[in-house]
């Protein structure tokens, strides 16, 4: 096997791991959206100040989109305006940041949803160097058609190889930072902070009045189960402060909880709680887990 020959092969290996984790990213990123689509219309509604309807409506032409992309990106020329989509979505990311907003851009799944800025950053910038890499991949082969000569045809394969190995590392960097950037979200306020309860403290809670336990979970979650009684509230919710009135969440001693011990969502509500007035908080650690043995 000659050398043009093997740095071809080398680069249909790395052009197919590329292609498989960039169809990955926008087929979950699509997923997320649908399992919890009440939520992403949430917050599209409050970033851009669109009526429900279009948002719901950009909701599903988004999902459509991320998966006509996902397509696309098997084909063996990549259109050069996709090199936009990356900045496209930075722009969007940093919008909803500076609106102190999750940009729902992976729905509710578990970590993927509390995914820092810097991840964010990270695998953007990893998406642009792979939609670059699949753009330029057929250089080499086309060099070596025309008969270029061995030492451009190997630094320009080089160069290409460079790119893709670049995306990899940052795309996976990001994925790998995900536990993190959970404990990050949490990092500021730990379980300990708040008063712990166990499930009998929450089974007395469920009929005293001034107490009012609460489900941090995402929607779909709550929707398979729930303590009775409990009221639904998101950690990443985009309406807190209307829930905070029409339940006067202030007043009140608030149990929340999530799935289980090993889950921080119910931390992370407790935090945007407190910072909005409410003093009394607890946390049920046990979560959904404990309570559904019995």
């Amino acid at each position: 096997m000659n050398v043009s020959n093997q740095s071809n092969l080398f680069l249909i290996r790395l052009s197919f791991l590329v292609r498989f984790l960039l169809t990955a990213i926008f087929i979950i990123s699509a997923i997320g959206k649908l399992l919890d689509s009440h939520f992403t219309i949430q917050i599209i509604a409050q970033l851009f100040k669109l009526p429900l309807v279009i948002s719901q409506i950009m909701v599903v032409l988004l999902i459509v989109l991320e998966l006509i992309i996902a397509v696309i990106f098997w084909k063996k020329q990549i259109p050069k305006i996709f090199i936009t989509v990356p900045f496209l979505l930075l722009m969007a990311t940093l919008f909803s940041y500076w609106n102190d907003l999750n940009c729902g851009c992976f729905g509710s799944l578990p970590f993927l949803s509390q995914m820092s800025l810097g991840a964010h950053v990270l695998l953007l910038a990893g998406m642009f160097l792979g939609i670059m890499f699949l753009i330029n991949s057929t250089k080499p082969e086309q060099e070596s058609v025309k008969g270029s000569e061995h030492q451009q045809f190997y630094q320009t394969a080089k160069l290409i190889n460079f790119t893709g190995y670049l995306a990899l590392a940052m795309m996976l960097s990001a994925v790998f930072t995900l536990p993190f950037s959970a404990q990050d979200n949490n990092a500021h306020n730990s379980p300990t902070d708040y008063q712990m309860v166990d499930r009998f403290f929450v089974e007395k809670a469920i009929s005293i009045d001034n107490m009012i336990i609460i489900d941090a979970r995402p929607e779909f979650q709550y929707a398979m189960g729930h303590i009775p009684k409990s009221l639904n509230i998101p950690y990443n919710t985009a309406y807190l402060d209307s829930m905070l009135q029409r339940f006067a969440l202030t007043k009140k001693l608030l149990i929340l909880y999530c799935s289980d011990s090993r889950c921080n969502t119910a931390d992370i509500l407790a935090k945007r709680l407190q910072d909005s007035g409410c003093k009394k908080i607890a946390i049920y650690a046990g979560g959904w887990k404990d309570w559904s043995r019995y």
